[in-house]
């Protein structure tokens, strides 16, 4: 099971970066050693930019981080440990420091527990940065079983032991779940466990790895791959795809594990987020697409169309709202219908009208719910997040808490991967409906830790930016219900 826990924090540090905003980003990956007891790799970047350098040495400058890591199973502290993490030295205080890697093995029985993060910036004034979050490790010995998936910076040949180590090479993690336009590659690294034993010595058997797509779990195509393997007590899975021309979007690594009659013995998943500006669907493409016949052949009309196609936004990707917008603008009634066509194909190609029909009526409820005198409600923040995401599983609404604008915390208990996330919405003011997005805890949305301030606004004066705290106002519950969701 992956985690990735990122942190933005903003405050005021003293030294040679005068005001900068401290950013880490730590990741826990688990696997096994043969035979013996599970571990797990927790890995940590600092963003070099975002800490405080301090002077070493003449023309040598350097930052530096004390990290404290704390695993507990109810009151009994299972590991911990307290270090210092350094960057490497620069000669010169406008040169950017490079953001800083550590890798750290945890052996660590099967079990849930708790695992505590504190990092602290040793030239910083400011507050440590704290997270907490759970831990199950389940591995088995009476079945084959896959470790976490783990993502590859680069690999080379390792000629010592290192702490980046790992079955004869040199492997840097690539801790983040995010991958930039500028990023040609994705390698990834995985292990199987105990096919020898379950299958039996010199079994063959095969993994088959590809790409799907969150939003359907339909697999990208020219996106996947198999290897053939001998069964052995662990088997090294070492891939890459050339993600080049994978689009903008939110996707898994999928890894399954195939007996020699093809059967699916046990399969693993890995989270990852996209970010690529490539050109939206060709011209050419689209108008091979045949609708006679479908039922997008009976939607005519410009205004029926665009309408249809505007409301897709939400659950639309990136190059799919730059196309929609462009056929908006065209208003050729033949390549609308075909894009229309097209989009719902994408997702449901046994029956897009009836994925067409199911988006429709969710998208009636945000229209009648939350629609303003300018706005339809699929155009409005809480209105994109219900349709993108589905009904939050708690609402608390506060339109007249005293001395806060109107808001709305909304909680998910599971987030397509993502576990426990909230929004956190905002009126600017006691008449309209126009809710805007000021906080989530949701990959890819926006974060705003002072989100609290903004709602306390009318009377809270948010200049300071090490304030982390509004003043107290009688019958304010905003921090309350954003951390007991109800």
């Amino acid at each position: 099971m992956n985690k990735f826990l990122i942190f933005f924090f903003a405050f005021l540090f003293s030294g040679f970066q005068a005001h900068s905003q401290l950013q880490a980003i730590f990741g826990v990956n688990t696997f096994m050693v043969t035979d013996k007891s599970p571990y797990i790799e927790a890995s940590l970047m600092i963003n070099g930019t975002s800490v405080t350098i301090d002077k070493i040495a003449p023309d040598a400058y350097r930052a530096s981080v004390t990290v404290q890591i704390t695993i507990s199973k109810g009151d009994e502290i299972f590991y911990a440990d307290k270090y210092s993490l350094q960057s490497p030295i620069v000669n010169d205080t406008g040169v950017s420091i490079p953001n800083f890697i550590d890798l750290q093995r945890i052996t660590i029985p099967n079990g849930k527990y708790l695992l505590e993060l504190e990092i602290k910036d040793d030239k910083g004034n400011s507050k440590p940065l704290k997270s907490k979050s759970e831990l199950h490790i389940n591995f088995t010995d009476d079945q084959v079983t896959l470790s976490d998936i783990n993502f590859i910076e680069s690999i080379s040949k390792s000629r010592e032991q290192g702490p980046f180590t790992k079955s004869g090479m040199e492997l840097i993690p690539h801790i983040s779940s995010f991958y930039a336009s500028d990023e040609d590659r994705l390698i990834f690294y995985a292990e199987i466990y105990n096919t020898s034993k379950i299958l039996g010595y010199d079994q063959k058997f095969l993994i088959n790895y590809y790409i799907e797509n969150i939003d359907n779990k339909r697999t990208i195509p020219n996106y996947t791959g198999f290897k053939k393997f001998t069964a052995a007590p662990t088997n090294v899975v070492l891939q890459e795809f050339d993600i080049t021309k994978l689009g903008t979007g939110n996707y898994n690594i999928v890894i399954e594990v195939r007996d020699k009659e093809n059967t699916l013995i046990t399969t693993k998943k890995s989270y990852f987020q996209r970010s690529n500006n490539i050109e939206a669907i060709p011209l050419e493409e689209l108008a091979n697409v045949r609708i006679e016949g479908s039922f997008v052949d009976y939607i005519t009309g410009i205004d029926t169309l665009s309408e249809y196609i505007r409301c897709l936004r939400p659950i639309a990707t990136p190059w799919e709202q730059q196309f929609g917008d462009n056929q908006l603008k065209e208003a050729d009634e033949k390549l609308m219908q075909q894009f229309f066509y097209s989009f719902w194909h994408n997702r449901d190609s046994s029956d897009p009208e009836g994925a067409w029909l199911i988006y429709k009526k969710e998208v009636k409820k945000v229209n009648k719910e939350f629609s303003t005198l300018i706005k339809r409600g699929y155009m409005t923040d809480r209105g994109r997040v219900y349709l993108q995401y589905g009904p939050p599983d708690t609402r608390a609404e506060a339109p007249y808490e005293p001395a806060a604008l109107p808001y709305e915390i909304w909680h998910y208990y599971k987030l397509k991967n993502q576990n426990d996330r909230r929004f956190v919405f905002c009126s600017p003011d006691l008449i309209t409906n126009d809710f805007e997005l000021i906080h989530s805890t949701a990959y890819g949305e926006i974060m705003d830790e002072r989100f609290h301030l903004r709602i306390l606004r009318r009377d809270t004066q948010t200049h300071d930016l090490d304030m982390n705290q509004g003043s107290n106002h009688y019958g304010t519950r905003i921090l309350d219900l954003y951390n007991n969701p109800r």
